[in-house]
């Protein structure tokens, strides 16, 4: 059984928009769920803002919703996986949608359950709707599966073997040295440069829940399933209530894709090319870690160059 997760905050009208969305796509196989944080001790627990709760917890339950509901603040790096593990003890697979982000209308859930229950159920699977294209041609809705060595939390879907996997091994991660050790028998970990590793030490320390996740994904060398071209959208970049994407929002991400129809021609774009082309792409826009991204940049040549001149003084 697929379980579709919709996760937020305070952000209520976005979770009234993906109620609504996930109501139109939503195959009858599929089981929803919807997982509210608690509000922080700064926020102001106004009228409107608990009219908003209310109607929108209504809206879930009319759609047969499973609810939960929090009156403390976890924060989404413990909200998330609290809500994947619960959802995941009932279902064998999930997809988790962030309130503020937008998938495409056209069967992506159907496809995304496919996927799911095509092959062995007993291996691991990550299934994303992230890509670093985007298709502008109207007329031209054809889409292709490939696959990518990173991971992003905008618009994902695990199956509970993977969550086995992570779940004993790198969700706990605290300390370099117990960071070491995990990715030690890493056939990636070991082929990444000392600059890329600085820079993947450091954001999985951080406790971040989806580095996590690439955390484990690098340790068993996993694959996930992704797109060719985009087919969610990511709408919180810049706002004041975001947690992790407060910045700007990228160039690559600012066209628009989630209303657009996809017809997907097969399940994987196979060919070690086309995986190298795409893990470079994957490496410079939203994985963050190649020299021509700002966050790619911040270990490198600017880096390394400035601390050898101060050295030598």
């Amino acid at each position: 059984m697929l379980g579709i997760l919709l996760v937020g905050f305070e952000r209520f009208d976005f979770l009234h928009e993906n109620l609504d969305l996930v109501d139109k796509v939503k195959s009858p196989g599929c089981t929803l769920y919807l997982s509210i944080d608690g509000p922080k001790k700064s926020s102001e627990n106004n009228q409107s803002s608990s009219q908003k709760l209310s109607e929108l917890l209504k809206k879930a339950r009319d759609l047969g919703s499973i609810n939960f509901l929090h009156t403390q603040n976890m924060g989404c790096d413990k909200h998330i996986p609290w809500a994947i593990d619960k959802v995941l003890q009932e279902c064998e697979s999930i997809i988790v949608i962030e309130d503020d982000v937008r998938i495409s209308y056209d069967g992506l859930l159907e496809m995304m359950q496919k996927l799911f229950e095509k092959d062995e159920r007993d291996n691991p699977k990550v299934i994303l709707g992230i890509s670093s294209l985007f298709n502008p041609i109207d007329n031209l809705s054809i889409n292709i599966w490939r696959s990518t060595r990173f991971f992003t939390a905008w618009g994902y879907g695990l199956n509970r073997e993977f969550w086995k996997l992570h779940t004993n091994s790198t969700s706990g991660i605290t300390t370099e040295p117990e960071l070491k050790n995990l990715l030690s028998k890493s056939l990636y970990w070991r082929k990444l440069s000392t600059r890329k590793k600085k820079i993947w030490s450091e954001r999985f320390q951080r406790g971040n829940y989806d580095y996590r996740i690439q955390a484990t994904m690098f340790q068993y060398n996993l694959r996930a399933l992704a797109p060719v071209f985009r087919i969610v959208d990511n709408i919180g970049h810049g706002l004041e209530g975001a947690t992790h994407t407060r910045f700007r929002e990228p160039i690559y991400l600012r066209y628009r894709v989630s209303a657009k129809k996809f017809r997907f021609l097969t399940r994987l774009l196979m060919g070690n090319f086309w995986n190298a082309f795409f893990d470079l792409l994957d490496s410079n826009s939203w994985a963050g870690e190649g020299l021509l991204t700002l966050r790619g940049r911040r270990i490198g040549i600017r880096t390394f160059v400035p601390r050898i001149v101060k050295r030598q003084k």
